[in-house]
Parts: structure tokens; C-alpha cells; sequence
């Protein structure tokens, strides 16, 4: 009796050890983050992330595009496009619509740069 009371309080105890972890939380930077990541211009940190953040966010969109379903890319930058005020036209942008202030600054710059460049029909 005093075996199967102990095994069943060994079992109780570790029951903890085998459930199910909770799904973790994912934060996304926002677009309200990366606009005043964008804007202070005298932070050489914030204006690198500024930018290789958009490059980085384009260059994911690329690899996720399947280039055998005709249509499939909205976005089409000519390799050879030198933008630089791009980043002070994203601004504007995001000033012109608000309502991408809290949400992933991700869809913010996918949505900017759709409008910007869209593909030829």
C-alpha cells in the first residue's frame, strides 16, 4: 500500500514537468517604434536599424514571393534604384496613415513600398 502511495505521489508531483508550455509571445517592433527609430537623425545606431531594418523586411518578402505563380509579387524595385530619401518619404507616409502606428512596422513598410513600387501589369 505504502508502494503505490508513494509511486501515485511521484506520478502527482511530476505531472507539472510534462504539461504543455505556453505558447510564447512574440512582440513585434512597431511602426510607431521604427518611425522614431527613423527620425533621430543624429543616432547613428537607430538610423543603421532604421534602414536595414526596411532592407531587411523587403529582402523576406523576396525570398517569400514564388516567382512561378504569375502575379504573386506586388513589389517590384528595379535593382538599380538609388532612393535616398526613402526613408523620410516612409515617414511621411506613416504620418499620412496612422493607422499602421501599432501595428507591425513589417506590414507598415510592405504596404509603403506596394504603393511606391508597384509591379508593372
Amino acid at each position: 500500500m505504502k508502494k503505490i502511495l508513494i509511486l501515485t505521489s511521484v506520478a502527482a508531483l511530476s505531472l507539472p514537468a510534462f504539461a504543455a508550455s505556453p505558447a510564447p509571445t512574440q512582440k513585434f517592433i512597431s511602426t510607431e517604434q521604427i518611425v522614431t527609430m527613423c527620425k533621430n537623425k543624429g543616432n547613428a545606431q537607430d538610423q543603421g536599424y532604421c534602414s536595414g531594418f526596411g532592407q531587411g523586411v523587403y529582402d523576406g518578402y523576396l525570398m517569400m514571393v514564388n516567382p512561378k505563380r504569375k502575379g504573386s509579387q506586388t513589389i517590384c524595385i528595379p535593382q538599380d534604384a538609388k532612393d535616398p530619401g526613402i526613408v523620410d518619404t516612409f515617414i511621411k507616409w506613416t504620418e499620412a496613415n496612422p493607422k499602421f502606428n501599432s501595428k507591425p512596422a513589417a506590414e507598415a513598410v510592405l504596404n509603403f513600398l506596394d504603393q511606391r513600387y508597384p509591379c508593372k501589369k
